[in-house]
């Protein structure tokens, strides 16, 4: 998900986020959409819905303020289809909360266990006492927030590339190490780290 937006433009970024009301925001710059992801979420289920919400908003809501319940609905379903499309997931989503099968599901389609309650209950393949109860279990279990006891490990989340390739194409292209290249335009070192992702050993802070 983070690289089809990376190939379509779109500058993503994992950064800590100080609050637990947002998981990720996005803004169109106009000439440089920008979608910043959390790192609190560890698990790349979840993680994927986020950033596919970012996208609907990209698309969607170019000037429209944060925190709208209408947008986030829309961006909300947006993310929904596009990771799981109706023609193909209607028929495998369990009408009835079954665990093992929303495992199975959340595996096969690189999602949530909590996005493919959102969608079997948006399609009206689940019923809404059903998809309450499944999430009222899923609470009592603290898996809201973090599902990776139940759905194992399923790795860490899609790493963005496009800001340190560019990074360090400037510095390259200038003969300096990337660390000389931030300090000449006095951008902060420690921040560029934080954003940067450090699994590519390459880049030299």
């Amino acid at each position: 998900m983070v690289r089809l937006m990376e190939r379509h433009g779109i500058l993503v970024v994992r950064a800590a986020l100080s609050t637990r009301r947002a998981n990720a925001f996005s803004y169109d710059f106009g000439d440089r959409p920008v979608a910043v992801l959390g790192t609190e979420k560890a698990n790349t289920l979840l993680s994927r819905f986020d950033a596919a919400h970012e996208l609907g908003h990209l698309v969607m809501h170019h000037e429209a303020e944060p925190g709208d319940g209408k947008l986030e609905s829309q961006a909300h379903a947006f993310a929904a289809g596009l990771l799981m499309p109706r023609r193909l997931v209607e028929p495998l989503l369990p009408a009835t909360f079954t665990v093992s099968e929303l495992i199975a599901f959340a595996h096969t389609w690189g999602v949530s266990i909590a996005a493919a309650l959102y969608r079997a209950r948006s399609l009206g393949v689940m019923s809404d006492s059903v998809y309450r109860r499944a999430v009222t279990w899923m609470s009592a279990q603290g898996y809201r927030r973090d599902e990776t006891a139940l759905v194992g490990d399923v790795g860490p989340p899609e790493q963005p590339i496009l800001l340190q390739r560019a990074v360090e194409l400037l510095a390259d292209m200038e003969g300096l190490t990337v660390s000389q290249s931030l300090a000449a335009r006095h951008l902060d070192i420690d921040v560029l780290q934080q954003l940067l992702n450090s699994a590519r050993p390459s880049v030299e802070l």
